[in-house]
Order: structure tokens, then C-alpha cells, then sequence
């Protein structure tokens, strides 16, 4: 009789059913007429007439791999094989990341027999991964067959003590160092370079004493707002052979004084151009203070009084000012708490 497995096999022609078609609308009325549920998947281009029909199937849905360590590659095959009685082309092979390459082929692939395809994987993040790769046949398949492969990749490097993080007092510019060490197991090696994917840091290195590795030191180019900022990092390595671990440093920036929410959304109706939001400013000490100007990045603030007696905490209702051809997806509210220390800001985020 006829069987469908989702994915993995298609059209599977039983002889029992020369006629194809007619024989599966009438299995399907009589289901149907005893109450019964039966799903039938049918293709009347390869399922229709005398011929016979390719089936492809892949040997295995699924491998995982023996843990590495960062950088370093991982290769694997799997088999796709014709237990029909037609033979098919390999068309396509992809991968949905680009960590993993399969190798392309166009093989043709003969009733019984297989094509076998290759693949390596490598990623420069300690991380456990899965990624698909999926086959495509000529004649086309309903849906193309997906193999997944996995594996766990080590890091060769451990930066600071648990998650790596940076504390500074919000006001001016920081400089900060953290310790590198060799992961168990990844020696001997040696750290060659470092680099900061945000622009509003560097990374540099320091010679640390004799058989030690390098210090990471992370320089700020300008004065980083209150809170929480991840800064992804790229370390360069040598051990047989030269290699990159990613990792991410959390600087936590630390201020008296805060903005609450730390981020706005404002939803705009048709035609809106003037909302209005409010902002708390609030002095974690407790210490008064007297906030002097507010201002916005990509849009504009309707001229306000400003609170005219110092208190531990302002509550602060700004109308925005939006340009009325455009509106921007994303901006930014100055405030100037009058501290000294300079301004702090809040993203404004618009949907309509």
C-alpha cells in the first residue's frame, strides 16, 4: 500500500495500486465513510501512470559531534539514497548558516544507489550549535530533506573569573584590564591580537610577566551611558594553527543618578506628530538635584518649563516635536541632571 513519512521519504508507489490515483480517492472515501482520518499526500506528476517513481531518503536525519574547540572545523557526511525505482539528480544542498559548508554536487543518483554529501562545520563561539542543511531533488520534492548537524565547540581561552564584566562610575572615559587564561585541555598557545566590534571601545594588549599570556585592556573612546552594555570581542590566537574565539565583556556603567524607563517605545497614532512621554530622573542616594536641559536626537522637544526647585527625583512629561514627512523608527532624550558629570540618554523607539 501506499506510505508517506513527512520529510524524509515521498511518493512511495506500491503495486498493489497500479492504478495510482483512482485506487487512493477511493482508499480515501471509504476512510473517510468509516469514520476514519487517513492523510494521503499525492502527486500526480511522479505518482500518475505507468511509470515507476524515485524516492529519495536520506540515511540518517541527524548527527551530533564529539566536542571541539573554538576554530577548529568538523567534518561529516551523510547519505542521500534512491529506494525507488527511478533515479534523480542531487539539485541543491544548503546549509540555513553559514558556519556549515556542504559540498555542492550534482549527482545522478540510480534506483538503489546513494550520493554522498560532505560537510564541515566551524564556528569561532564556545557554544553548543545545531545547523540544517537541506537536499533538493530533480524532480522536486514537496519539501527538500533536512539533515541537521551538531556539535559543541570549547573555548581555548577563559577571560576573567566566570562571566567576563567591566564596572565603571558613569562621568569620563574608562580603562580598565582582565586576566586571559588557556582553557583546560586547549594548550600550548598563543594569543596574538584583539579586537572591539563596537566603535565606542578598543582592545588592546599587555604584556603581562615571563610565561603568562597577554592582559586584554579595554580603552572607551567616549563616555558610555548607565547601564549595561555588552561589548562583543574578537581574541586572535596561534595553536597548530591560527585561530579566533568570540566572547562577550558586559560593561556595567554606574551612576547616581538614573533614567527610568531605561528605554521608550511610543506607539503613534495615524497622523500623530506630537506625543507625549514622561521620564523619571531620580538620584539613587537620595541626593537633590536640579535638572538643567533636555534635548533629542532625530526629532525635536517642544520648548518646556523645567522643574525650578532641586528634589532626589524629577517626574518629567517631554512632548516630542516628530518631523511630519518621516518619522524616524529610532531616537534619543538628552538630560542634563546638572551633576557635573554630563548628560545621560534614553532610546526612543516609534511604531506606528
Amino acid at each position: 500500500m501506499f506510505a508517506f513519512i513527512r520529510k524524509q521519504i515521498y511518493c512511495v508507489r506500491s503495486p498493489d495500486y497500479p492504478n495510482g490515483i483512482a485506487h487512493l480517492k477511493g482508499l480515501v472515501m471509504k476512510a473517510s465513510a468509516l469514520g476514519g482520518l487517513v492523510t494521503v499526500v499525492l502527486f500526480a506528476s511522479s505518482c500518475g501512470g505507468p511509470k515507476g517513481v524515485a524516492v529519495a531518503r536520506l540515511s540518517t536525519d541527524n548527527e551530533k559531534h564529539e566536542p571541539v574547540f573554538v576554530s577548529e572545523t568538523v567534518h561529516g557526511t551523510f547519505y542521500v539514497e534512491n529506494v525507488g525505482s527511478d533515479p534523480f539528480r542531487i539539485d541543491s544542498v544548503k546549509s540555513l548558516c553559514v558556519c556549515t559548508t556542504p559540498t555542492e554536487t550534482n549527482e545522478r543518483v540510480a534506483p538503489g544507489g546513494r550520493a554522498a554529501i560532505h560537510y564541515e562545520m566551524v564556528t569561532a563561539t564556545a557554544r553548543e550549535k545545531s545547523v540544517g542543511i537541506l537536499v533538493q531533488t530533480s524532480p522536486p520534492l514537496p519539501e527538500p530533506l533536512r539533515f541537521t548537524a551538531g556539535g559543541t565547540w570549547k573555548p581555548v581561552l577563559e577571560v576573567g573569573a566566570g562571566e567576563p564584566e567591566i564596572v565603571v562610575e558613569f562621568g569620563e572615559p574608562f580603562e580598565r584590564e582582565i586576566a586571559l587564561r588557556v582553557a583546560e585541555g586547549a594548550g600550548p598557545l598563543r594569543v596574538t591580537g584583539g579586537k572591539a566590534r563596537q566603535d565606542w571601545a578598543d582592545v588592546a594588549l599587555a604584556e603581562s610577566g615571563a610565561g603568562e599570556l597577554p592582559r586584554l585592556v579595554f580603552r572607551s573612546r567616549e563616555i558610555v551611558q548607565p547601564g549595561t552594555h555588552d561589548l562583543p570581542v574578537a581574541l586572535e590566537f596561534e595553536r597548530q594553527e591560527p585561530g579566533r574565539q568570540d566572547t562577550t565583556v558586559k560593561i556595567r556603567v554606574q551612576s547616581d543618578i538614573t533614567i527610568a524607563p531605561e528605554r521608550l517605545v511610543v506607539e503613534l497614532a495615524p497622523g500623530e506628530a506630537r506625543p507625549t512621554v514622561e521620564l523619571t530622573v531620580k538620584s539613587e542616594s537620595g541626593k537633590p538635584f536640579l535638572p538643567q536641559s533636555i534635548r533629542a536626537q532625530n526629532f525635536e522637544v517642544v520648548p518646556q518649563t523645567l522643574p525650578d526647585a532641586a528634589a532626589p527625583s524629577h517626574t518629567i512629561p517631554i512632548t516630542l516635536d516628530l518631523p511630519t514627512d518621516s518619522i524616524p523608527r529610532v531616537g534619543r532624550i538628552f538630560v542634563d541632571p546638572g551633576d557635573g558629570k554630563g548628560e545621560r540618554s534614553v532610546d526612543v523607539f516609534f511604531s506606528k
